[in-house]
């Protein structure tokens, strides 16, 4: 094989979709780059096909990383061994702090001598301000993603350009919402729910089951609900025996945004779905749960008085703010009525659902980072770098 330009790493779904992003992007500026990958599916459909398997490394929490900490060293060392042979110009080492890190901090131990560049920042204004220092030890330059990261990289000394937050490139209001009714035979006066599982097996135990409590609860406050559960097909496995019994719709994920066009609200796992139904201005309750060591832990270390991105972003504009946009649940929390009685608080009142939807929408538009996407803007740092 030819040597690469540009050394494409992601290890799970989200980063997996950046990195596809970041693909098209790159070949529509110049399309005699030559790009070679480890990630998974949607980096195949841009005909990048994977040369590492990437599954399992989906991993969230400290406990959980302790007990995988074997096979990531494994896969470590697997990746690090493809990209010295492949000897890329630059390689893009996309979120997934452990994993990429540690992958940044053996390719200098191995002597390579291209550009390695992080693509999406550990959040250290959340915690661990630390990191920024060792990031800037193993990685030649950082395209971050949130206004946030600036201060505290500059301050480590590691050269960053701000390319916004991918997600919100995505016209989140473009959604077909006739269409949707239609196809999946649906009414349009009737109570629209959606229910957001995650993304990593571990999320879809712990806050499965109070969804499922959450579904019962708005069933028996709106006998007429109808429940559209998003799923993407590696977790459908998992999601698709917790529902059995009930009514809900199974929508692929392809039909995300024309789904969120007809939603009055939604209950979800915290994470990337959270930024994007803000920006759907969908009325949400947040859930989260951890294990209890790890949630021991991060309680400590995290700095914001909210962990979901648009609560984090609009405290950080007002100070002041008491309430979060998005109803935030914790740990045992999310086993009570409590996050579906703050839904139906919001959506069961037409004039707060329409204050919240306006709200969550101003946000995310504030949230961006100017004209053109992230993709683009993470590019055009990513060629000027190789120039």
């Amino acid at each position: 094989m030819d040597r690469p330009d540009i050394f494409i790493v992601a290890a799970e779904p989200s980063g997996d979709q950046l990195g596809a992003g970041l693909a098209h992007a790159l070949n529509r500026k110049n399309p005699n780059l030559k790009l070679s990958a480890i990630g998974g599916s949607a980096l195949k459909e841009t005909g990048l096909e994977s040369r590492m398997d990437i599954d399992g490394l989906a991993i969230l929490g400290f406990v959980e990383g302790l007990k995988a900490y074997g096979f990531v060293l494994k896969k470590v060392r697997e990746a690090t061994e493809i990209i010295m042979k492949t000897n890329p110009q630059s390689v893009i080492l996309i979120d997934s702090w452990g994993f990429m890190v540690r992958i940044a901090k053996a390719l200098k131990a191995r002597g390579y001598t291209g550009h390695i560049i992080k693509y999406v920042a550990p959040q250290v204004w959340a915690m661990r301000s630390g990191r920024a220092k060792i990031l800037a030890r193993y990685v030649d330059h950082l395209l971050s993603t949130q206004p946030m990261d600036a201060p505290f990289f500059e301050a480590a000394g590691l050269p960053q350009t701000f390319v916004g937050n991918p997600v919100l490139d995505t016209d989140y209001s473009a959604g077909d919402r006739l269409a949707f009714l239609s196809r999946h035979n649906l009414k349009s006066t009737a109570m629209t729910v959606g229910f957001f599982f995650g993304s990593r097996p571990s999320e879809i135990e712990r806050v499965g089951p109070a969804l499922i409590l959450a579904h019962d609860r708005l069933s028996a406050e709106y006998p007429d609900l109808q429940a559209l559960c998003v799923i993407a097909d590696p977790v459908r496995h998992l999601v698709e025996p917790q529902l059995e019994g009930r009514d809900v719709h199974l929508i692929d994920q392809d039909e995300l945004i024309d789904a969120m066009s007809v939603m009055d609200g939604a209950m979800a796992c915290s994470g990337t779905i959270t930024t994007q139904l803000a920006a759907a201005g969908v009325p949400t309750s947040v859930l989260y749960r951890l294990s209890p060591l790890t949630y021991v832990v991060a309680s400590r270390l995290f700095k914001p008085p909210f962990f979901s991105l648009v609560n984090i972003s609009a405290v950080a504009s007002d100070p002041d703010l008491e309430d979060p946009l998005m109803p935030e649940f914790v740990q045992d929390d999310i086993m009570t009525d409590a996050p579906s009685q703050a839904l139906i608080d919001i959506i069961g009142n037409p004039g707060m659902a329409e204050a919240v939807r306006e709200a969550l929408k101003h946000e995310t538009r504030r949230m961006g980072a100017g004209s053109g996407s992230a993709s683009d803007r993470a590019a055009d740092a990513i060629m000027s770098i190789l120039a």
